[in-house]
């Protein structure tokens, strides 16, 4: 194995005692069989999900899951195929890998979209409806609290966002020059503004975050896994090797699936 790839990523010391033993049924974690073995790839404790968002972020690191687990019944019929050399049995259980892979890595672009939705749910609830055209009142209205917000403290500018909705939209169309709040602190009060009006969507959105953050590291794990137990090299890896990064897409190279040897029985 080469050292210049890195074994399956630890989990961090937060989420869980990895000398911890559950049974599966009652484990909040994703596994994948490996060499007889369970490997823990990443923390769930999401439950079941069956629909809505969190079942997308959840079926990407299942197949992820299943991708290690398959991978793993190609490599033990490749190992048990008596006509094949000692090196075409390294050859085929390398093309094994790769496609197991690839599969990974299309589920990693898949999580990737599906967090870029939920970043724009998340940018939904701030969003404000603009000024109609012609709609000079509206405009004079904002102007007059704007006023009265720039000789407020901002304590008292807080107070009045969260106590009259009609303050938060005009801090919110206009400039911070108009309002005298800072542009970092006009940001705090509006988030502080949505999850008041949206308690239940801020709760869905919170759960989802930290639902991406356990599937990319299961999307990493596995793809690491699988590296490392088919040997592959630094060179062979490195299209995969961002996967779970939670970066960016990663480019058609690394989701175009590699021949295969067919699974044996």
């Amino acid at each position: 194995m080469s050292a210049n790839i890195p074994i399956a990523a630890p989990f961090r010391a937060n989420q869980f005692d990895p000398e911890a033993t559950m049974s599966q049924s009652s484990s909040p974690f994703i596994s994948a069989t490996i060499r007889g073995n369970q490997r823990r790839l990443a923390l769930w404790p999401h439950g079941e999900p069956t629909d809505g968002a969190l079942n997308e972020v959840h079926q990407m690191v299942q197949r992820a899951a299943h991708a290690v687990s398959l991978y793993d019944r190609l490599r033990i019929g490749i190992d048990e195929d008596q006509r094949l050399s000692d090196s075409a049995k390294r050859e085929d259980i390398k093309k094994a890998a790769l496609a197991q892979l690839s599969r990974i890595a299309t589920a990693h672009n898949n999580l990737h979209r599906e967090a870029t939705d939920i970043d724009e749910r998340r940018n939904a609830l701030l969003e404000i409806k603009p000024y109609a055209q012609g709609d000079f009142s509206t405009v004079a209205i904002d102007l007059a609290l704007a006023a009265t917000l720039r000789s407020a403290s901002t304590a008292d500018a807080l107070k009045a966002i969260q106590a009259d909705p009609r303050v938060a939209d005009a801090v919110a169309r206009l400039p911070t020059t108009l309002t005298g709040i800072p542009e970092s602190v006009k940001a705090r009060m509006l988030n502080e503004v949505a999850a008041q009006r949206n308690p239940g969507e801020v709760k869905e959105l919170a759960t989802l975050d930290e639902a991406l953050r356990h599937a990319r590291d299961g999307l990493a794990n596995a793809a690491r896994t699988i590296a490392q137990d088919a040997n592959l090299n630094s060179a062979e890896f490195a299209p995969f090797a961002h996967i779970g990064s939670g970066i960016e897409a990663l480019p058609a190279q690394a989701t175009e699936a590699a021949d295969e040897p067919a699974e044996t029985a």
